[in-house]
């Protein structure tokens, strides 16, 4: 793993919480965004309640609306916001991996 010179911050407005397609994406801490390499890590906050999970990029997407972030069903229970499905986030760059 390398870590960033710097840590890049982004606040975001929403992000979208990925169904239960399969058990991988039910247990693990993964999301999909659209241009970040694979195997980076980002810290993710729920701005609503404060609540934090470190994921890690192993797909593409959203395609959907102005979101940017999709998280697995596990990732959403940790923030707390499976239910909700869409939560103001932000993330922060921990590693990127090339």
């Amino acid at each position: 793993m390398r870590s960033q010179n710097s840590r890049i911050k982004q606040s975001r407005s929403k992000k979208w919480i990925l169904p239960k397609y399969s058990e991988t994406c039910a247990v693990a801490l993964t999301a999909a965004h659209p241009s970040l390499p694979f195997d980076t890590y980002l810290k993710v906050t729920n701005q609503q309640n404060g609540k934090s999970v470190v994921v890690r990029i192993n797909d593409r997407g959203p395609y959907f609306g102005n979101r940017n972030l999709d998280l697995s069903h596990a990732a959403a229970i940790a923030l707390n916001s499976d239910e909700a499905g869409i939560v103001p986030i932000t993330a922060t760059v921990l590693v990127v991996n090339n």
